[in-house]
């Protein structure tokens, strides 16, 4: 059967074309009507399969031409088309000649059998309307107006539809920016933190040292007291940075919100000004949730501290709450809110204040990381954050947590007192001269005996020759890493324990260190309390 296929959508001529043809039928194709009666007066094939909506002329004056022309009345006619509006569409194109009127989509095996089928019967002889028949050229009109409405709505849906699609694509574009924005972040926390660490670690040390030295006038204190301010500072941008790039993932465990943040809010209340107060109410039914402590301090007091100065120098509330709520069903979720009567966040501002480096402070007086790490934490523990705020009126955050039905750990860290040294002798490797100086001085007046080196190939040589009682090693270093002194150390020394200090590694976690025989870590910049307390767990006092 030779099928002459009539469309002006090229992707329809190809799927049709190439349907015939694997059913062993041959094609020709035409863009519009006048081109197919051209085709069709020198070629004359079996079967004409038409589209209605065509430039030029349309598929149901090319039936009525078909159908008035003596030589090509006897063509079947199928009239296939994708705009319908109703019933009267099919009985205007079978008035005109047509045998069959089908409606895109039809299944492929469908459609070849109906075209067979129509083929294989008996055609009419008789003969389209004229021209200028009023009653046909009413009823033409009327059917081609209304496919034009159809087809104009259905192109105006496709727009809406297109537009959407842009927009959602814009929207994906975007997080895939900040994707990439923050994986850049994330490598450049991850380059910079160790050495970075290390460097606040002499900063640190030394400021504290002199600060406890009583040789120190006072007014100096001062100025120390400032500089271990700002290092510190320092420090908790990198953690920021470290956290919110997920370089570093800390252990979650179940825990009460209420007992969580005890110590936090007593650190809020000493540090919020006079003219401020902090209100808090938790609601002690509220269920254990899912987190980690550390960071559960970080959330409170990342929100105080904006509510803090939202307020400025005015004087003002901060109201911290927990309680329980059911939003999703069944589900409980403890409900953590701050609110403060400050400022107020503009409407203008509100959509990017989660987004990192986005700050409304003056420079210098905020990193821009604060809220997208409260919002990362949050995200992480299976939870959402929310706000409320009006300028004039304050700020308040709500933040959502899943309740955990696991059993509730102490929601703190072990720690251990601060015992002094009785002079127990203490290996420590650092390659970094200055910490491994400082080391040796903290732990020498902690009441240690500190045998101090800057390579760790030397420190394992004097470990073989003398017995010691604790080897404290930094984790990356030439010649030799800190887990490989360790395993060295265990070789030769078996029974004596491993501290590790890191400025952090992404290589390692701490639960990898402590599988591989380490006693315990301790993370760069550390005081000489935090030191002391590190090493009286691994000597196990």
């Amino acid at each position: 059967m030779k099928v002459l296929i009539v469309d002006d959508i090229p992707q329809n001529v190809y799927l049709l074309e190439t349907l015939l043809k694997s059913y062993g039928h041959t094609t020709l194709t035409a863009t519009n009507g006048a081109e197919a009666m051209r085709i069709a007066e020198a070629e004359v094939p079996d079967m004409i399969v038409t589209d209605v909506l065509m430039p030029e002329m349309d598929g149901f004056t090319l039936c009525r031409n078909l159908k008035g022309d003596e030589r090509l009345r006897s063509i079947a006619v199928v009239i296939y088309t994708a705009t319908y509006t109703d019933e009267r569409d099919a009985d205007l194109g079978l008035s005109l000649g047509a045998d069959r009127y089908l409606l895109k989509p039809t299944e492929p095996s469908a459609l070849i059998a109906e075209l067979e089928k129509v083929y294989a019967q008996p055609r009419s002889a008789a003969r389209a309307p004229e021209e200028n028949d009023p009653v046909y050229l009413k009823e033409y009109n009327a059917r081609l107006v209304a496919k034009l409405e159809k087809k104009l709505l259905d192109l105006q849906g496709a727009q809406e539809a297109l537009r959407r699609d842009i927009a959602e694509r814009e929207r994906l574009t975007s997080l895939l920016r900040q994707s990439q924005k923050m994986e850049a972040v994330g490598r450049l926390a991850a380059g910079v933190a160790h050495d970075f660490n290390n460097i606040l670690g002499g900063i640190l040390g030394f400021a504290e040292l002199a600060r406890i030295d009583p040789g120190v006038p006072g007014p100096v204190v001062g100025h120390l007291d400032g500089i271990v301010n700002a290092a510190q500072r320092a420090k908790d941008l990198v953690q920021h940075l470290l956290t919110f790039s997920r370089q570093k993932d800390r252990k979650r465990q179940a825990l009460f919100v209420q007992a969580a943040l005890a110590d936090a809010i007593k650190l809020l209340r000493a540090s919020l000004p006079a003219s401020i107060k902090l209100r808090t109410e938790f609601d002690s039914t509220a269920p254990a949730i899912l987190a980690n402590p550390t960071e559960l301090h970080q959330i409170v007091t990342n929100l105080v501290t904006n509510a803090w100065h939202a307020i400025g120098s005015a004087s003002g509330t901060i109201e911290l709450t927990a309680d329980v709520v059911w939003p999703k069903g069944a589900q409980r979720y403890v409900r953590l809110r701050v609110k403060d009567d400050g400022c107020g966040i503009d409407e203008r501002i509100r959509d990017h204040i989660f987004e990192p480096f986005f700050s409304t402070k003056a420079p210098g007086k905020g990193s821009g990381l604060g809220l997208a790490v409260v919002h990362g934490i949050v995200e992480s523990c299976g939870g959402n954050i929310s706000l409320e705020s009006e300028p004039g009126q304050g700020t308040t955050f709500t933040l959502l947590f899943p309740e955990h039905h696991g059993e509730v750990e102490s929601h703190g860290p072990a720690t251990a007192s601060a015992k002094p040294g009785k002079g127990e002798r203490i290996l420590f490797i650092d390659d970094d001269p200055t910490l491994a100086t400082l080391g040796e001085r903290f732990l020498t007046m902690l009441g240690y005996s500190v045998v101090a080196f800057c390579n760790p190939v030397e420190a394992i040589a004097r470990l073989k020759a003398e017995p010691f009682h604790l080897i404290i090693s930094d984790l990356t270093m030439p010649y030799r890493n800190g887990l490989e002194v360790a395993h060295e150390c265990m070789t030769v020394r078996p029974n004596v324990p491993v501290l590790i200090a890191t400025g952090y590694n992404p290589a390692y976690n701490v639960d990898d260190l402590r599988r591989q025989g380490v006693s315990a870590i301790i993370l760069k910049p550390y005081t000489m309390q935090s030191l002391n307390e590190a090493v009286v767990l691994a000597l196990g006092k």
